[in-house]
């Protein structure tokens, strides 16, 4: 069979054809000739070697254009897409339904088309032609017996059943990226870029990044703090975490966690008596108000049957590392039970009552609609950050 095999390859070399990438002219369609008349003759085990020995990516007349010229590849983008169909395939001997799913390349067309709505931009990103991307699209479609996209005059558009199938494939593409990255580790050190509020970083997130950090120590983090949500992060951000209502425009989002409001002051601060007493004594500190929270004070008054003075003292913030830096200095503060029982381990707080506050907001982990090729170990990050936010 390797004869039968080397014996070819010198056929095609004697029709002229180069397979290096500096060539720029040879005969194709005599090679073509040549190979699909002699690897028709093999046994099946050898049609599949001679196929992946033809057709090997760096050495390819048809499956690699990055070794064309652009014209080319504009004239090889008719053989190349039937290369590529189920049918050709078969009669390599390679078994395009493996698993019971459509061939791989058929499904990474379709999600580069579908996050590019071009079949030519989906082409760069795949190294083909857009002809080849549009028949393997076509060929997908005809498998599952759906239409995927509408095909307008400039561009394309999911349909119903394409939108729906989309995010389980890029998931899929996601997953087994994720997993060859945990299992078989990175190649070298990484970076990945995260950005959350100030408050989540230093009261939740850091006390649990060693845990990161020892299961995956080529990866660095990059940590961008911010203050408001509606802060648009940059291209380079790969984890984007928020707290709100869940609602982003552009964005999926996926929440963390969700937590109620506590009181917390300090030690030497209501540290006696009855609730009632306890809130009289706050109310002769100083009362911590974080920005968009200022409710939380009257209704802490209200379910204790207080009135609120206005000659209360107070004090705005717009975070809650200040607000119970502040607190722990000569007042008190309503933070979120997480953020407060970490800071009860670092300074001289105690929560004074037993009630919580509700919060309607959480905190959400966002990714751009329609982004895909995430790096793996971002990937990991958000998979291993979900599990964190699990635990109680």
């Amino acid at each position: 069979m390797i004869c039968r095999l080397l014996a070819t390859r010198c056929r095609i070399s004697s029709s002229s054809i180069s397979f290096s990438r500096n060539s720029s002219s040879f005969s194709r369609s005599s090679a073509r000739l040549c190979v699909t008349s002699s690897i028709a003759s093999f046994s099946p085990k050898a049609r599949q070697t001679a196929a992946r020995m033809f057709f090997a990516p760096c050495g390819s007349l048809v499956f690699n254009p990055g070794c064309l010229g652009a014209e080319d590849r504009a004239d090889d983008a008719s053989t190349q897409a039937k290369l590529y169909d189920a049918e050709t395939q078969l009669k390599f001997g390679l078994d395009p339904m493996a698993y019971g799913l459509p061939p791989l390349n058929w499904l990474r067309a379709f999600e580069a088309s579908a996050r590019h709505l071009s079949f030519s931009k989906a082409a760069l990103d795949l190294n083909l032609t857009s002809t080849a991307v549009s028949h393997q699209v076509r060929s997908l479609e005809q498998h599952l017996g759906h239409p995927l996209f509408e095909r307008l005059a400039r561009g394309l558009r999911l349909t119903g059943m394409g939108a729906a199938y989309l995010p389980d494939v890029r998931r899929a593409f996601e997953d087994l990226s994720a997993t060859t990255t945990k299992l078989f580790g990175q190649s070298g050190m990484t970076s990945i870029t995260v950005r959350a509020p100030v408050s989540f970083v230093t009261l939740w997130l850091a006390p649990r990044l060693p845990r990161f950090q020892a299961r995956f120590p080529g990866v660095e983090i990059l940590i961008l703090s911010t203050i408001w949500a509606d802060a648009q992060p940059d291209d380079a951000t790969d984890i984007d975490i928020r707290f709100g209502a869940g609602s982003w425009p552009g964005y999926e989002v996926e929440r963390l966690w969700q937590a109620p409001s506590v009181v917390v002051c300090h030690r030497d601060v209501a540290g006696k008596g009855d609730d009632r007493e306890r809130l009289d004594g706050i109310a002769e500190s100083r009362l911590i108000h974080v920005v968009g929270h200022e409710n939380h004070w009257v209704e802490v008054f209200r379910l204790l049957g207080a009135p609120m003075s206005h000659r209360v003292k107070a004090m705005r913030v717009d975070n809650s590392v200040a607000a119970v830096l502040l607190a722990a200095s000569s007042g008190a503060a309503i933070v979120l039970r997480p953020f407060a029982e970490r800071a009860i381990e670092m300074l001289p707080l105690h929560l004074p009552f037993a009630f919580e506050l509700p919060v309607e907001q959480a905190h959400f982990l966002l990714s751009p609609a329609g982004r895909s090729g995430a790096k793996p170990e971002a990937l990991l990050f958000k998979e291993w950050i979900l599990a964190e936010a699990a635990v109680p």
